[in-house]
This record gives structure tokens, sequence and C-alpha cells, in this order.
């Protein structure tokens, strides 16, 4: 992951995906000491030790498995659709709102106020750290896109 630290924005991004690369360390740390203790089998062993250990080492290879799948199904189950993926060159100026989500889907933030013009703001990745944003003037037509 290549972090790139502009602004505001740029830092708050920075510092998130510090975070997460930080709990990844932590939780491939804590993967690989329980799956280093569950291969030491001795014949003095237990069965009830063996099969504790046996659980312990699938633990430690479906928790960092989960880590994967989990942030794209938290996406689709709290925002109602998944990132784009950086998808954003399909969208030109001129556009209309309706030809925006049929091509990306609904947005998974919007910022309609009277003070400004629409914004609409569609994910990248999972942990909504890129993003790309599509403005709209007062015609509904997209007026202007920028990605991070």
């Amino acid at each position: 992951m290549v972090l790139f630290a502009n602004g505001i924005e740029g830092s708050a991004t920075a510092t998130a995906g510090c975070c997460l690369l930080f709990v990844w360390a932590l939780v491939l740390g804590f993967a690989g000491i329980g799956f280093l203790w569950s291969r030491r089998f001795s014949e003095k062993d237990s069965p009830a030790t063996k099969t504790t250990r046996v659980v312990v080492m699938l633990l430690s290879g479906l928790i960092p498995l989960s880590c994967c799948v989990a942030p794209p199904v938290y996406i689709r189950i709290t925002r109602g659709n998944y990132p784009v993926g950086g998808v954003i060159y399909k969208i030109r100026e001129g556009m209309t709102k309706e030809q925006v989500l049929e091509r990306l889907g609904p947005p998974h933030r919007r910022v309609d106020d009277d003070d400004v013009q629409p914004i609409w703001y569609y994910w990248n990745d999972s942990y909504a750290l890129g993003y790309e944003t599509v403005w709209f003037g007062p015609d509904g037509r997209v007026t202007g896109v920028h990605g991070n």
C-alpha cells in the first residue's frame, strides 16, 4: 500500500493507512505465533491438547483470511454497493445524474446542501481511504470529477 500525504485529507488518509498496517501486523503476528505454537505436537500430549492445537492452527489461518474478506462485505452491508475501484474515467463532464448512476451505481456519500453544488463520493477501496468525487451543476449535469 502506497500512501501519499497531500494536505489535510492526505494526512488523514496516511494516518488511517498506517493504523490499518499496524492492525494487520498485529493480526499476522498473533496468527504466526498461534501457528507455530500449534505445530509443536509431542507423543505426551493428551487428545484434548492435540485437538486444541489443531483448532488454534485453523484459527491462525482463518482469522487473517477473514480480514481480507470482511471489508468488502462490510461496505456492501453498510453502504449498499461495493467500492468502484477507480473507474471514474467512465464519467465525463455534461453527463446527467441518471447516467452517472447507471455507470457507477448509487454514491457512497452525497452532499446535497443548498449552499454548495451537489457532490457525490465513490470509494475506491473498502476502507474509504481512496475516493472519487463527482460535482454537479445547478442543471444536474456533471461539472467536474476528481480522484485522490
